[in-house]
């Protein structure tokens, strides 16, 4: 179908706009331990596209979400793939802040065990009152 016609009266042609895949799940198993709760997902979601996860409780929708997300680890399948460019800069912001957060929580660290040590100092010679 033509898209809207301009002041002149011709008609733009309509643009096709290519659907990216931005996540692709061929086969993926998760679960706790050695229980898989999930087996044989397959699922493919592209640019535009709303996706709804549904079941009862206990269906396995958080499992299914914290594999995708690799909060949870994957015990088998084709893996999931991201392939938009903006996923894979959100995973390398996510890996610089938790490499900056693990140098201020062992600065932080450093610190309190000095501060205690210097306190504990001041009080073996602090004179008793």
């Amino acid at each position: 179908m033509p898209g809207p016609a301009p002041r002149g009266g011709a008609r733009q042609p309509t643009r096709k706009v290519k659907l990216l895949m931005l996540l692709e799940v061929d086969g993926l198993r998760v679960g706790y331990g050695h229980v898989s709760v999930i087996e044989d997902l397959s699922l493919r979601v592209e640019a535009g596209q709303v996706v709804a996860l549904l079941g009862p409780n206990g269906a396995g929708k958080t499992t299914t979400l914290l594999g995708l997300s690799g909060a949870l680890p994957i015990q088998g399948g084709g893996g999931v793939e991201l392939t938009n460019d903006d996923f894979a800069q959100i995973i390398a912001y996510e890996e610089r802040v938790k490499a900056r957060t693990a140098r201020r929580m062992e600065m932080l660290g450093r610190e309190l065990v000095a501060t205690e040590r210097r306190s504990t100092t001041f009080d073996r010679h602090r004179p008793s009152s």
